[in-house]
């Protein structure tokens, strides 16, 4: 038969272990909700900066005065011999996604075969430059590129890389100036391995 004596110091250390259970319990709680309510404020905060990134600014804007179909008079140069070769197309241009990307489509003729291309302008909030795309029926990469829009000159500078014959790649660079509202020059450059640069095509977009 157990003494009381001893029947207290039992009851003593439940009693004291239960407290420390108890008191673990709190903390692990405590710390979960500090912890949940730490990744809640992370998620909102991320979530905000996106909704940021996705807002339409005045480097938008800029798309809108492309948009309709343009008559585009095509000149291509065709080596150092000064021989050119000239066509004609159109180019349509329409906004998608409430005004944050520019297509483009263009439909040509290109060394008497048909041409037909497809380019996409952006402007990406996150890291404050214009990015580009151009794919087309002659070939099957897609090209990529980034630009800088000089508004006093209304001039757009692009540079562009893809990817030639054995993947090796090759870099052009693309200059849009604006010489009216409603007309375009668009010149084109292949840059060589010491950023030399070959006039390869010129054209004029009218609407």
């Amino acid at each position: 038969m157990r003494s009381s004596y001893g029947i207290s110091q039992q009851r003593a250390r439940y009693s004291s272990f239960a407290r420390m259970f108890v008191a673990g319990i709190i903390v692990a709680a405590s710390g979960a909700f500090i912890s949940h309510a730490a990744t809640a404020q992370e998620g909102d905060d991320i979530q905000q900066q996106y909704e940021a990134l996705a807002k339409i600014g005045p480097a938008h804007e800029v798309f809108a005065t492309m948009e309709g179909k343009w008559n585009a008079d095509i000149t291509s140069f065709m080596g150092p011999g000064g021989k050119t070769e000239k066509s004609t197309g159109t180019a349509t241009f329409r906004r998608i996604f409430g005004g944050r990307y520019l297509i483009e489509e263009v439909n040509a003729t290109f060394g008497g075969k048909a041409f037909e291309g497809m380019g996409t302008f952006g402007f990406d909030n996150s890291i404050q430059k214009y990015v580009t795309t151009w794919i087309d029926n002659m070939g099957t990469g897609i090209m990529r590129g980034e630009a800088t829009l000089d508004e006093t000159t209304e001039t757009m500078t692009e540079h562009l890389e893809g990817n030639g014959p054995g993947g090796q790649t090759y870099k052009m660079k693309s200059i849009y100036h604006r010489e009216s509202e409603n007309h375009i020059r668009l010149t084109m450059y292949m840059l060589g391995p010491d950023q030399a640069e070959t006039k390869v095509m010129e054209i004029i977009y009218k609407r």
